[in-house]
């Protein structure tokens, strides 16, 4: 895994990691990670929370729903609040895992790994 900016305690040191960390390069790599972890986080979620939906989604389409459209209703607290916490927990670990650090190449900075 990269370096923290944190575990710098040079000042050349710390200047060179920001010079690096700007970079179009890193910018691209670090883009790259959010984009991975946000479509790993919203998948998980998807798993998770699809039967719930699929349900509410038949009963939405089914011929009560006309009568009593409050089911749609439903719908929308529930997907407010998975989106919520899809959403904070994939940036609580972008926070941990790809914030402030340089990028490698790889995934080394996935799960961890030394690659």
């Amino acid at each position: 895994m990269g370096k923290h900016l944190d575990e710098i305690k040079n000042d050349f040191e710390r200047g060179v990691f920001l010079a690096i960390y700007r970079s179009r390069k890193q910018r691209l790599r670090r883009a790259c990670a959010a984009t991975l972890l946000f479509s790993l986080h919203f998948m998980r979620g998807a798993l998770i929370a699809s039967p719930i939906y699929l349900v509410i989604l038949a009963l939405a389409y089914s011929p009560l729903a006309e009568q009593h459209p409050w089911y749609l209703a439903l719908l929308l607290p529930g997907t407010l609040g998975w989106g919520w916490v899809l959403i904070r927990g994939a940036r609580s670990d972008y926070r941990r895992l790809i914030e402030w650090r340089l990028m490698e190449h790889s995934l080394s900075w996935w799960k961890g790994a030394d690659c």
